[in-house]
């Protein structure tokens, strides 16, 4: 029942709360069935959050509310630093993304940390200018990563 409640929790920050007050297109929920400690994630192109109904994550409404930022941030950088979302994508596979998910050079994750656990108040967007794909494409390319 608890996971009921956060797919629909989600749903309607994700469709009602998210355009209003953030600036942008609805987000779609979608149930998404597998287990980890993952609550949600997004897929920009299409403007879609997986919500994980079987989360091992404790969800309480203010959780809820900085997951649906979290995550229409990425929204949101897709629309707007799509050259780093694609960088740091392309990165998934080779270790680099997983390196530095939890430092300032992984703006994309850093920016949508700071615009969840304010609720849409702050955000990162100086750091995906300060690490932008060319900068982080050419440390990359120096070995620096």
């Amino acid at each position: 029942m608890a996971k009921i409640m956060f797919f629909i929790k989600m749903a309607i920050l994700a469709l009602v709360w998210c355009p209003t007050h953030l600036g942008g297109a609805p987000m779609l929920p979608v149930p998404w069935i597998f287990p980890s400690n993952v609550a949600a994630k997004a897929f920009p192109p299409l403007h879609i959050c997986f919500v994980n109904m079987l989360t091992k994550v404790n969800i309480d409404g203010a959780s809820c509310t900085k997951y649906a930022c979290h995550e229409y941030r990425h929204v949101w950088q897709w629309n707007h630093y799509r050259d780093l979302y694609q960088w740091w994508s392309n990165h998934m596979r080779d270790g680099i993304f997983e390196r530095y998910y939890f430092s300032k050079i992984c703006a994309i994750e850093e920016d949508a940390r700071i615009f969840g656990r304010t609720y849409g108040k702050k955000d990162g967007e100086a750091l995906m200018q300060k690490y932008s794909a060319a900068i982080m494409e050419a440390a990359y390319q120096r070995g620096l990563l």
